[in-house]
Formats: C-alpha cells, sequence, structure tokens
C-alpha cells in the first residue's frame, strides 16, 4: 500500500478531517497539503510531519512510508488491553470511550484533559533526578 493511501485510510479510521489533521502537526499544515498527500502528489514531506502522523496512528514512520508493512490486525483492542494491564481499569474505560467518540467530542475531550492538566494540583510532580555519585 503506497504512503497516500495509509494516511487516507488511517486518518479516516479515526474519524478525522482532512483539516483536522493539518491542524494536528506541527508546524500546522492547510486542507489542501493534505488532499495532495492523499493524492500522492507530493513526496517531500517533512520528516516532523511523518513523525507525527505516524504516532498519531499509531504505526512506525517505516511503515507510514511503505517500507515495513502493518499488521492487519486491529490495534486499538490491544492498546486498550495493554492500557487496562499497566495502569487499570478506570484509564481503560477513559480511552475506551475515547475511541467510541467522534471527532467533535475527542476535541471536546482533549481540550478538558488539557484544561485539567494544565492546572499543578491535578498531576503527579515530577521525581527529581539524583545525583550519580
Amino acid at each position: 500500500m503506497e504512503m497516500s493511501e495509509i494516511i487516507k485510510q488511517h486518518r479516516i479510521a479515526l474519524d478525522m478531517s482532512q483539516e483536522e489533521l493539518g491542524k494536528r502537526l506541527n508546524p500546522p499544515v492547510n486542507k489542501a497539503a493534505v488532499q495532495k498527500w492523499e493524492k500522492g502528489t507530493v513526496e517531500n514531506i517533512k520528516r516532523t510531519h511523518i513523525e507525527q502522523m505516524a504516532a498519531l496512528f499509531g504505526i512506525s514512520p517505516c511503515q507510514l512510508l511503505s517500507f515495513e508493512p502493518i499488521n492487519p490486525d486491529p490495534t486499538k483492542e490491544k492498546i486498550c488491553d495493554l492500557i487496562n494491564r499497566c495502569y487499570g481499569k478506570e484509564a481503560y474505560s477513559v480511552v475506551k470511550m475515547y475511541l467510541e467518540m467522534n471527532e467533535n467530542g475527542r476535541k471536546l475531550a482533549f481540550d478538558l484533559i488539557r484544561s485539567l492538566h494544565g492546572n499543578p494540583q491535578n498531576t503527579v510532580p515530577e521525581r527529581k533526578k539524583e545525583k550519580a555519585v
């Protein structure tokens, strides 16, 4: 599968518009740029955009570039199971609900989490690294 198809397929699987995908990248790109990527008319996509899209899609940059095959197994359940084992039922439930939301719901959830995370009372303090002797 070509990179253009992979971008489109994963964007649609995440229920994301071309415009939203462009906005989630840093630096952001417009809808027209994403359209060109999905049509395969652009060959010089920035490395940072490739890395960010791969992370967003849950695949490696090599898979996005079609250098490695993408495992056809559904990854959402695997991710949820891993979160359940590592962080417990509540984290599992949060991710499961997020994956069931549409684009608008996901944006609202992300904005709320960002707001909560910005308050030091809601975050775990960073541990200071001990000096090596």
